[in-house]
């Protein structure tokens, strides 16, 4: 086939034809198609996680008890296996007395941040100078009531010293380890 000399010579830019290009609409569908994708992804993911439920303390866990009076010091076994601090000084310890769930209004984000931070740090803790330190630092944030850090690591008798320094340095590392300002970003690559 030869060029008629007669015709203009086509540019590269009229070479291509408007049809080349894809159309609006498919790659309209396509964005909407990933962001309900990753709509879905999301909402699965959240209702995978099962609801906060309050749990109940059915025995001592790990710590001490008083030799004078049997006070508690220490984590608390829950109806499910796992152990757990008392966050009001003033109550009995179980088991065999009832307790019904209270609203927290009085704590704050960072003290519910730093509360969350010792019991998942040292609940589960086998130790009993841990397992009563903790205690004692889930009281030194929620209040100790009429007495000092000191009266209430006097349950551990000659572990008192050590319990009551290792509380100290729980609440120490809680305040600079607890966040309630956690993130997440993500990409969505078309």
């Amino acid at each position: 086939m030869t060029r008629n000399p007669s015709e203009p010579h086509p540019s590269p830019s009229s070479a291509r034809s408007t049809n080349d290009r894809p159309p609006l609409r498919p790659r309209i569908a396509r964005l909407v198609s990933a962001l309900a994708g990753v709509g879905l992804a999301f909402g699965l993911a959240a209702s995978a996680v099962p609801p906060a439920q309050a749990l109940s303390a059915v025995s001592h866990g790990v710590g001490y008890a008083s030799a004078p009076d049997g006070r508690w010091l220490g984590s608390y076994r829950m109806d499910d296996g796992r152990l757990g601090f008392c966050i009001d000084v003033g109550l009995a310890a179980p088991p065999g007395h009832a307790y019904s769930p209270v609203d927290d209004a009085g704590a704050s984000p960072e003290d519910r941040a730093r509360l969350a931070y010792i019991s998942r740090r040292w609940a589960g803790s086998a130790d009993p100078d841990t397992a009563a330190a903790g205690q004692l630092a889930t009281w030194s944030i929620t209040g100790l009531g009429a007495h000092d850090l000191a009266w209430y690591a006097a349950r551990a008798g000659d572990h008192a010293g050590a319990v009551e320094s290792r509380a100290r340095d729980m609440l120490a590392e809680t305040a600079a380890r607890a966040s309630r300002s956690v993130s997440a970003s993500a990409t969505v690559a078309l």
